[in-house]
């Protein structure tokens, strides 16, 4: 999404375009060329989103801080087109003024309901169900009276909302703060092969590997902690053998432990399924008992693959 933004200290310089939203290892050119340093404060003012209307009604004029634009736009790559008419609506009805309010609504949509067309109400009942309830048997949907529910809706909403997108109502759904406005939740924008929870002073931040030094030195800056060691670490996710996660000790420090599993998540990132499945076999064939023995297999099968693909070439 084309979006023109501005130092915040800098608004009467000319705006930058920028096309988001952007892989973590990516995100530096954005502070490069606005000439910026790393921060979780307020630091860009945005000037348009182009060739969006909607989107730019709602994000024009606004401060924000660049990875929180970032998070977002990584939120809305993920909608479906009803999920994005139900967010501009919502964020019309709502009339939120910061990004942290709306990454809250982008997890909040199925809070709300929109009618677009009243024509037939027992279609409009069935979708404000479905759309209240998120999934359903098939039978129960057939066997609904869609007309009877639709006019429950709206004689229990009397502070429904007329927007450029509809009639919007808000159904039995309790919204939830998911963004306190300083440490992102976990969101999964893009595969990875493994997720790691930080916590310090009460508060969680997510990592996803393999991950650049910036994107953890990002993560303490939002848990408000200069160093790695203040922090619980807990292997959230991951697509690592049960081997390679028991060779990994516990009492490894922090440092080490995120260091080992970020080299192999780069490796896992490279080698692709097929291999990963070859390489875990190899393991339990050689049983490593040691995180330098898993690497040097690691290394002896990369040579082995390149050594067998250049005696192809020949």
């Amino acid at each position: 999404m084309l979006i023109r933004i501005k130092r915040i200290d800098r608004k009467e310089n000319e705006s930058i375009m920028f096309n988001f939203p952007y892989e973590e290892s990516e995100i530096s050119k954005v502070y490069n060329q606005l000439e910026l340093e790393t921060s979780i404060a307020p630091n860009c003012y945005i000037e348009e989103v182009v060739y969006d209307p909607d989107i730019n009604e709602v994000l024009k004029g606004k401060e924000c801080n660049i990875d929180e634009l970032n998070f977002l736009f990584k939120r809305m790559d993920s909608f479906d087109t009803k999920e994005r008419k139900v967010f501009f609506a919502s964020a019309f009805a709502e009339n939120s003024k910061t990004i942290a309010e709306l990454i809250n609504l982008s997890f909040n949509t199925h809070c709300y309901s929109l009618v677009s067309d009243f024509n037939n109400l027992e279609t409009v009942g069935k979708d404000l169900y479905l759309s209240e309830k998120q999934a359903v048997a098939t039978r129960e949907l057939e066997e609904l009276d869609g007309g009877s529910f639709a006019m429950e809706v709206i004689k229990n909403n009397p502070n429904f909302r007329i927007t450029p997108y509809g009639v919007l109502y808000k159904n039995s759904n309790e919204p939830e703060q998911i963004y306190n406005g300083k440490q992102f939740p976990q969101y999964h924008w893009k595969e990875t092969v493994a997720t790691i929870q930080l916590t310090a002073k009460g508060a969680n931040e997510f990592i996803y590997l393999p991950c650049s030094d910036v994107e953890i030195e990002k993560a303490l800056l939002r848990l408000e902690t200069p160093y790695l060691h203040d922090c619980e670490v807990a292997i959230d996710s991951h697509n690592f053998s049960d081997r390679i996660i028991n060779i990994i000790s516990d009492d490894t420090t922090r440092l080490i432990k995120i260091d080992t599993l970020n080299n192999l998540a780069e490796y896992y990132k490279e080698i692709g399924n097929h291999d990963i499945e070859y390489f875990e076999k190899l393991m339990d064939y050689v049983k490593p008992r040691t995180v330098e023995e898993i690497f040097a297999l690691a290394d002896s099968m990369y040579e082995f693959e390149l050594f067998d693909g250049i005696h192809r070439i020949c």
